[in-house]
């Protein structure tokens, strides 16, 4: 067993080295048929302005959902509705802590900020020292940027039916010692709540059985405005 989960885990490494972030959000993004505005404003402006912006990956982005309402940033709008909201979401596909720090960091000062990242880390096995550096100059800057941030860590690749069964079984064994990392740079910061994904149900995949569905947007935006 030991070496039929090392074997899985070379040929996991193997994979993702090929697949740079590029052809993956390229790749995610043409079969999924999907690409949500980047801003979301209800101009309401009778009442109190709030800015909001959301940075990370493919589940920032809303990849598995239906529609732009069903994704995190339309959930997010809807519970803002209101004031008058201006949200702008940076989140790509494929995105790592590596592509949030250098190319998601909005200059502007905002009322909440959503961070949405770490998961593409585990997947391709980023060193723990680059992961916790990339985290930091996230963090950084958005606890500054905001007067609140909310940062979801890294979900349970081991739960993706997506990846072979061997895959999931090093995920498995590997997400506690990413997540350690994680959370200890998160607990840094006063403004900032950390949370951890739940194992999903499998009603809650999308038919490529790696994003959340509408119901797991759902479920996941109903634990995190417990902290709104």
């Amino acid at each position: 067993m030991i070496s039929e989960i090392v074997s899985g885990a070379i040929s996991i490494y193997l994979v993702q080295q090929f697949f740079s972030f590029e052809h993956h959000s390229d790749l995610v993004t043409y079969f999924s048929r999907q690409r949500f505005p980047d801003r979301i404003e209800n101009n309401n402006k009778a009442r109190p302005k709030l800015r909001v912006h959301i940075a990370g990956d493919s589940v920032g982005a809303g990849i598995g959902s239906s529609s732009q309402e069903k994704s995190f940033a339309g959930l997010i709008a809807q519970h803002f509705k209101d004031f008058d909201l201006i949200l702008t979401n940076s989140s790509r596909p494929g995105a790592t802590t590596t592509h949030v720090a250098h190319k998601q960091l909005v200059r502007e000062p905002l009322d909440w900020a959503f961070v949405i990242v770490s998961t593409n880390d585990v997947w391709r096995l980023k060193k723990a020292e680059e992961l916790k550096n990339n985290l930091q100059i996230i963090l950084d800057h958005y606890s500054s940027q905001a007067k609140r941030v909310v940062f979801v860590g890294p979900a349970h690749l081991s739960s993706a039916r997506a990846i072979p069964h061997l895959g999931r079984l090093f995920y498995a064994l590997i997400l506690p010692w990413y997540r350690k990392h994680v959370r200890e740079t998160a607990e840094k910061y006063p403004n900032l709540t950390y949370l951890e994904p739940t194992y999903p149900a499998q009603q809650h995949f999308a038919p490529d059985k790696f994003h959340p569905n509408d119901l797991g947007y759902a479920h996941w935006f109903s634990v995190m405005k417990r902290s709104l």
